[in-house]
C-alpha cells in the first residue's frame, strides 16, 4: 500500500507496512531502524504524536512532524441493536468510510463433565 503525499500536504503513514515505512525514512535521510520504533509507537502503543515518541532523536521528531502525519479513523455513527450487536461507521483520513461491527458473546455453559466434577467438590449439605 504505497501512498504518495499530495504536493504541500504531509504524508499519512498510518497505513504503511514496516518495509514501506523503512523506505520512506531512508528517503528522509534517517536510519531505517527508526522505522521499527515508529511502527511500535503507532501500532502497539497507539501514539500518533511524533513529539511523544521519546526514543527517537529530537531533530528527527521535528522533521517527521513537518513531513508526515498519522491519521486515525473518526467515529461517525454507532448503532446498537436490541440483541446487543453494535455497528460502527468510521471516516478515514482520506475521506473514505469503513464499517465495523461487534456481536455480544455469551458465556459458554460448562460441559456436563465439568458440572459433575464441580459437584464432587462441593461441601456436603447439612
Amino acid at each position: 500500500m504505497t501512498s504518495a503525499a499530495a504536493p504541500g500536504r504531509p504524508l499519512d503513514i498510518a497505513g504503511l507496512e514496516l518495509a514501506e515505512l523503512e523506505a520512506r525514512l531512508v528517503e528522509l535521510g534517517a536510519p531505517k531502524y527508526h522505522a521499527r520504533q515508529i511502527f511500535a509507537w503507532i501500532h502497539r502503543r497507539g501514539v500518533t504524536d511524533f513529539a511523544a515518541m521519546s526514543d527517537l532523536p529530537k531533530a528527527l521528531r521535528s522533521r517527521l512532524a513537518e513531513a508526515w502525519t498519522v491519521s486515525t479513523p473518526a467515529l461517525v455513527r454507532k448503532d446498537v441493536s436490541t440483541d446487543g450487536t453494535t455497528k460502527y461507521l468510521f471516516q478515514l483520513g482520506d475521506g473514505r468510510a469503513s464499517k465495523a461491527s461487534t456481536s455480544p458473546t455469551r458465556r459458554p455453559r460448562p460441559s456436563a463433565s465439568r458440572r459433575r466434577s464441580a459437584a464432587r467438590w462441593r461441601a456436603p449439605s447439612a
